[in-house]
């Protein structure tokens, strides 16, 4: 007999995989101080973070197989109220940061697009690259830097 579900079920096992591959990779990003710059400390959180992508399993639909950070900076002019509640009275700052990539397969490139992902216009990467910009909220905790997730905006 043919089971008629098969597929959907193996498919929303899939993205269930997927969501928690991701997350706990993303958990694992934690950026040690090290008496580091803010920036310096931004730039390697976004590598790692968004690099993520690149050490998804094959097939995922967050699987990247090229990524270059092109921006990244602090933005200080955000009040600290502005902050979510659940960074509390820690050390943070907010960054700014854009990265260009190119996603494995059709999965991938829908769950990529956002309202400010867009075909990367430069000449500097493979082809099918797409760029987006994020914002982050990096804290410190007793472990090092870390962040709860990106948006696209404060």
């Amino acid at each position: 007999t043919d089971d008629v579900f098969a597929g959907e079920l193996c498919e929303c096992v899939r993205q269930w995989y997927d969501e928690i591959e991701e997350d706990a990779l993303r958990a694992a990003v934690v950026i040690p101080d090290g008496g580091r710059s803010r920036e310096e400390i931004a730039r390697e959180w976004v590598q790692r973070y968004e690099g993520t992508h690149l050490l998804a399993t094959g097939g995922s639909k967050g699987r990247w197989t090229y990524l270059d950070v092109v921006s990244m900076e602090e933005d200080t002019g955000v009040p600290r109220e502005s902050y979510p509640a659940a960074i509390g009275d820690r050390e943070a700052f907010l960054i700014w940061y854009s990265v260009v990539f190119v996603p494995e397969n059709e999965a991938a490139r829908n769950r990529s697009m956002a309202g400010n992902t867009m075909e990367y216009e430069g000449e500097d990467a493979p082809e099918g690259a797409l760029q987006w910009w994020r914002c982050a909220y990096l804290y410190r905790d007793e472990n090092g830097w870390r962040c709860d997730g990106t948006g696209t905006g404060p």
